[in-house]
């Protein structure tokens, strides 16, 4: 009976060994946990060195804005350049390269004279491997006083699809009237600042020109001169 008795208690016992409501923890481990961090596309990284703003000619309609210009370095680190991982949006072209060229300035409330930052993306309307032309923003010429800060970058449009991964420096540059000039840069990539007049000009002369040979044919005995034929 106290043999039984015993075999009971240790039955009884062994349920209070376990805890269902705790997860056993390994107290060391050889193996490194693996990383659930996905890992991003880094792309190529150009650089904006100038800008540009072209205003519509005289009596164009007041719709008409001006066009952005961005001056590159032409080959970014790598071998890629802009038309790699951009494209002007229309007819045929591929999400995958979609870009956006993206402004930031700061308004000032005249009510209470608080600053609001505003940001505002616009298509591409020309690609180069040296240069972007984009729209500005609808404001720019009826909202943003001339003297405002703005800041311009070109950035890939994920949205679309564009998963390059390429990066701009933020250029900043003045707002102006239209009166004023940018910059110019030729067909060789060449920069130039606050250009009123540019000539294009052969480097090398070209043979365009006629030479007569001339010689002494004859002298008049009346006066001594020569006559030249």
């Amino acid at each position: 009976m106290k043999k039984l008795l015993m075999l009971s208690t240790l039955v009884l016992a062994l349920p209070g060994c376990f805890n269902t409501n705790q997860v056993s923890q390994p107290v060391s481990s050889s193996r490194t946990p693996s990383s659930t961090t996905a890992s991003s596309t880094v792309g190529p990284a150009f650089t904006i060195i100038s800008q540009s703003v072209t205003y519509p000619a005289a009596g164009a309609a007041a719709t008409d804005l001006p066009t952005q210009i961005l001056n590159f370095n032409a080959v970014a680190a790598g071998t890629q350049t802009l038309v790699d991982v951009c494209q002007v949006p229309g007819a045929g072209a591929s999400s995958s390269r979609a870009c956006k060229c993206r402004y930031n300035w700061s308004e000032t409330n005249l009510t209470d004279a608080s600053v609001i930052a505003r940001t505002v993306d616009t298509a591409l309307t020309q690609v180069t491997t040296f240069q972007v032309q984009c729209e500005v923003p609808t404001v720019y010429t009826t909202e943003i006083s001339d003297g405002t800060i703005l800041k311009v970058s070109v950035v890939p449009d994920t949205v679309a699809g564009n998963v390059s991964g390429f990066t701009t420096n933020v250029f900043s540059y003045t707002k102006t009237s239209s009166a004023a000039t940018g910059d110019f840069r030729d067909v060789e990539g060449r920069t130039y600042k606050n250009i009123f007049h540019y000539v294009c000009y052969d480097k090398f002369q070209r043979a365009l020109s006629i030479d007569h040979a001339e010689g002494v044919a004859a002298t008049n005995n009346a006066t001594g001169a020569s006559v030249y034929a």
